[in-house]
């Protein structure tokens, strides 16, 4: 799991899951997260996302609700990121996510730069 700012004008968090994810690697990387973002809300206030889950997998419920619950879940991002993009692989359950969860503030990509022109030009 792996987080840093992209950009900061307009601010941009990148925040990235991938690989095989045991329980101990999320709550490492749900902290690390938070640390970042934490400081981002310190010096920015607002930020958008890119949320990057291309080949990801959790080896177990627990650490699928870990990072849930300390990352998908945090209330302090629902009350500071103003837009998400989620970069997914082109499969059918993202191709499912899409279509039931897409909103005007929250989008769908395969392809990272797509969901980083679709960030950088919003307003």
């Amino acid at each position: 799991i792996e987080t840093k700012v992209l950009t900061e004008k307009p601010v941009l968090v990148y925040h990235r899951i991938c690989g095989n994810i045991n329980e101990s690697e999320a709550q490492i990387g749900v902290e690390k997260a938070m640390n970042i973002i934490n400081q981002v809300i310190d010096q920015y206030n607002f930020f958008d996302m890119i949320l990057d889950v291309r080949g990801y997998a959790f080896n177990s419920l627990n650490a699928r609700r870990t990072w849930s619950l300390g990352f998908k879940e945090n209330n302090t991002l629902k009350d500071y990121v103003k837009c998400v993009a989620v970069v997914g692989d082109n499969s059918y359950q993202m191709r499912k996510e899409k279509e039931m969860m897409e909103t005007a503030k929250l989008k769908f990509f395969t392809d990272i730069a797509d969901a980083k022109h679709w960030l950088q030009n919003l307003e």
